[in-house]
């Protein structure tokens, strides 16, 4: 019963009733605890789901202390070596990088990435999960080429780790397009938005939020690049889109908890 409430608090969050997810894995670390005790790996996960379920309410000062409180028991239970501590440190970074504390956030996933290359190999998911949030970090504090230079690398494991046509390797996709658009480098920008709108479009359709997203970015950097005729259409395909109504499931619903940091 226990696990059933987590998955199924897990199953919540993917369609976004954050309410009941955040009910269900509360419900879950209770029967959890209770089964096993108060330091258990079982509760750790649990409070890991529930940490993602808080943070998705708008809940972040609760949602860092369930995480917290999961770092605390693996570490005691599995040791300060084990890719669950990985895991949570990173989810943390994620937490205090939104929440502005952004130094403090890479530090985290720096302690994160090398707990994760030495206990899962340098090619594994997990590592390009932490690579692309070390990412966004690195970007937070405005070093834009480095935040690049680490989700290109998080881009080559994870298609490796999880294929081509995987929602996190489209999200990176569309992230490395933002960052050389910024960076001025167009052509690599326009691939790079094109590649992440064409995997998203075929998961996830022509409505969703984040496939209209990445034809936006496409449709910016072709304008960087003078080429408003080949933009112009983009604009108006999103247009389109809108006026027809918006997906209510965001990719990173669903593609995102491919991610470690989620489940």
């Amino acid at each position: 019963t226990a696990l059933r409430s987590t998955r199924l608090a897990r199953a919540a969050w993917a369609i976004r009733d954050i309410p009941r997810s955040v009910t269900l894995a509360e419900l879950g670390v209770q029967q959890l605890r209770a089964l096993h005790g108060p330091v258990d790996p079982r509760v750790a996960s649990a409070l890991n789901s529930l940490g993602a379920a808080l943070w998705a309410a708008g809940r972040p000062v609760d949602a860092r202390a369930a995480y917290v409180e999961a770092l605390a028991i693996d570490r005691a239970v599995l040791g300060s070596g084990h890719p669950a501590v990985a895991i949570l440190l990173t989810n943390i970074g994620e937490l205090d990088n939104a929440s502005g504390a952004t130094a403090d956030a890479r530090a985290l996933h720096l302690e994160a990435l090398g707990i994760a290359e030495a206990s899962l190999g340098p090619r594994h998911g997990t590592v390009a999960a932490i690579l692309a949030n070390l990412g966004s970090s690195t970007h937070a504090l405005g070093d834009v080429d480095g935040a690049l230079a680490l989700t290109l690398r998080a881009l080559e494991i994870a298609r490796d780790a999880v294929g081509p046509d995987d929602g996190f390797v489209a999200i990176l996709h569309t992230t490395i397009g933002q960052r050389a658009r910024l960076l001025g480098d167009t052509a690599s920008a326009i691939d790079h938005g094109r590649r992440g709108h064409a995997t998203m479009q075929a998961l996830f359709g022509d409505l969703a939020i984040d496939t209209l997203g990445a034809l936006c970015g496409t449709a910016a950097a072709l304008q960087d690049a003078g080429d408003v005729a080949a933009a112009t259409p983009l604009l108006d395909q999103v247009i389109a889109s809108l006026d027809r109504g918006v997906a209510p499931r965001s990719l990173h619903a669903v593609a995102l908890a491919r991610r470690a940091r989620i489940w």
